[in-house]
This record gives structure tokens, sequence and C-alpha cells, in this order.
């Protein structure tokens, strides 16, 4: 569209193999109107695949698309808050008054790579946590901070 619709792509970073993950203007109309776009873009190391189980915890997974943006768009984004032996824990804006609920508590061992949101019961209400190896724990556990 750069050269048949005469409209200027600004690129923040065009090196190596990169994903665009916002743009501004946001839609097309006005992509169009201004006859120019900004995007944002993140090397595409930084990019992992996430399977949500909307059957299993459909309240976990709608607030999860909310707060990363996967409701609206393709590629959701999601601050890390702290990164330790093998745990990942992200602190991502929550609207108060957002009820997080028990949904699917597993039991036994937690397979590696899952995500989970602490939910309302726990002071750490909203963060969202991640361990690279299977644990009988659910979730990071905070304490071990």
């Amino acid at each position: 569209m750069q050269k048949t619709g005469g409209i200027i792509l600004n690129v923040d970073d065009d090196t190596g193999d990169r994903v665009i993950i916002s743009q501004t203007p946001e839609t097309t109309l006005e992509i169009l109107a201004e006859k120019q776009v900004s995007v944002t873009t993140i090397p595409v190391t930084q990019v992992i695949s996430v399977e949500l189980f909307d059957a299993e915890a459909p309240r976990s997974t709608y607030i999860f698309r909310s707060i990363t943006g996967l409701r609206w768009h393709e590629i959701g984004e999601m601050p890390l808050l702290i990164h330790f032996e093998g745990v990942s824990l992200f602190q991502p804006e929550i609207k108060k008054g957002t009820n997080i609920n028990k949904e699917n508590t597993p039991e036994g061992r937690v397979p590696a790579n899952m995500l989970a949101i602490t939910n309302d019961s726990r002071k750490s209400a909203g963060l969202i946590g991640c361990r690279t190896t299977e644990n009988t724990e659910f979730g990071p556990h905070i304490r071990t901070l």
C-alpha cells in the first residue's frame, strides 16, 4: 500500500525479524485519511504463542484476553514484573472491580509453561505467573520472592 496508495510507513526499528505490536493511527480509515502510519515493533524472539483453554477457565481466559489486548488484536502484550529461577511474574493492569475467582485449580503436578492468574483470595490478586518446569505447587507461589 505504501507504493500504490501513497501511504507513508514509519517503523520504529527495521533491523532483523520483527513483529508489529501496535500502530498509530489504529484504524485503516484513519491511516487512509492521514496517508501515514507509525508502527511499533519487537524482535520475533520476544513473541510467544499462548494457547488458552476457554472451556476449562472461561472467566480467566476472558480476563487474560482483555488485559493483554487479545480480545481485539492478534497480538497482545503484558508487562513483566520479575523473572527468577524459572518463574516469570507479570503484573498487567486489571481494572478495579474485576472479579478473579478460582477456576480450574489444578490438583497434583502442574505442567511446565502453564499460565496462572492469582485470584481475589490472594494478597497479590491479578498477578499472572508461569513456571518453566512442572511443579506440585499451583502457580509461581509469591512467597519464594
